[in-house]
């Protein structure tokens, strides 16, 4: 029996999850590799329960949903998938056959690999002002502070702080507005990382944004009472009651760069040529979604699941030069 693969996809998000399901479309024997013990990536590990507007054909979907949609199209041709399962490194054997190394000493067999692994594996930035008594505010039940919300009804009715100036941090305050006491927006930016759709209809709500401000001091002995919000330009302060502190400033990534390959990365990400999303430098190698990079990249989800069906494609080209590219 033949235990090589046709092509092995390097991380379970959104996009390895379609890319998955595009190579038993194409008729490849694929095998998809997670670190995680769960599929989804950023998407099930720190917002689960957040909507994405997004994705084609969904008015709206919360994250959570999106995965196991996703796994459910990819189980229909029953492709192998291991989970805890990390690729240490990648060594080219011959012209068309990888070996993918893995932290438990592992050698999988590869004609094609694409890797799809995202962001790589994130820690949430630190909000400075928390750095303190950040760890007991932490431990609070349904309150206190978070980087990532589960269970997002138990958290409503609360006065709410969200601090950040992105898609994440202004879909958490559109999404409590309404569900709680309160809400309030804080981003030390004078300007927006959002979709205008989020900017724009701000006003409309009862959320109070402080911007440009930034979180001075977070006040509470043993539970979180308020935070002290300083002004960016004049270093006015003014306080605002505070049970939930909601931090979405962003992840630090950390991207595993594999040593037995010769390929070329920008900020983190691997450069690929944007007509077929393979790599230049290693033949047989793809990358799609945040893994890759290229001029005019645009990193959304259902931009990630095009490029994830360009590679599997040209992978399939690349292993069967019969075969068609359509």
């Amino acid at each position: 029996m033949d235990n090589t693969y046709d092509i092995t996809i390097v991380g379970a998000g959104p996009v390895g999850l379609f890319a998955s399901f595009y190579a038993g479309m194409r008729g490849m024997k694929a095998l998809v590799v997670e670190s995680r013990e769960e599929a989804g990536g950023a998407l099930t590990a720190i917002y689960p329960e957040k909507y994405i507007y997004d994705m084609v054909g969904f008015p709206k979907i919360l994250a959570r949903d999106l995965i196991n949609n996703l796994e459910a199209q990819s189980s229909h041709f029953n492709n192998e998938t291991r989970y805890n399962t990390t690729i240490t490194n990648i060594v080219r054997k011959e012209e068309k056959l990888f070996e993918l190394h893995t932290a438990d000493g592992e050698t999988i067999l590869s004609r094609t690999v694409v890797i799809t692994t995202g962001m790589g594996s994130f820690q949430p930035r630190q909000l400075p002002a928390a750095k303190e008594k950040g760890e007991i505010y932490e431990k609070q039940v349904n309150s206190g502070i978070r980087y990532a919300i589960r269970g997002k009804e138990n958290y409503y009715g609360q006065e709410v702080v969200i601090v950040g100036g992105g898609n994440s941090a202004l879909d958490w305050a559109h999404d409590f507005d309404g569900n709680s006491k309160a809400v309030t927006l804080v981003h030390r930016e004078k300007d927006w990382q959002a979709h205008e759709e989020s900017i724009t209809t701000l006003p409309e709500t009862g959320i109070k944004v402080y911007q440009p401000w930034t979180v001075k001091e977070i006040v509470g002995a043993e539970k979180l009472e308020k935070v002290i919000l300083e002004h960016m330009d004049t270093h006015e302060e003014v306080e605002v009651k505070c049970d939930l502190l909601i931090v979405a400033i962003g992840y630090l990534p950390s991207k595993t760069k594999f040593a037995g390959l010769n390929l070329q990365y920008k900020t983190g990400a691997v450069i690929v040529e944007p007509s077929s999303l393979m790599s230049a430098e290693e033949p047989g190698i793809f990358a799609a979604g945040d893994a890759s990079t290229f001029d005019g990249k645009l990193k959304l989800i259902c931009v990630g699941s095009a490029e994830a069906a360009i590679a599997v494609n040209h992978a399939l080209k690349f292993v069967d030069e019969k075969a068609s590219l359509k």
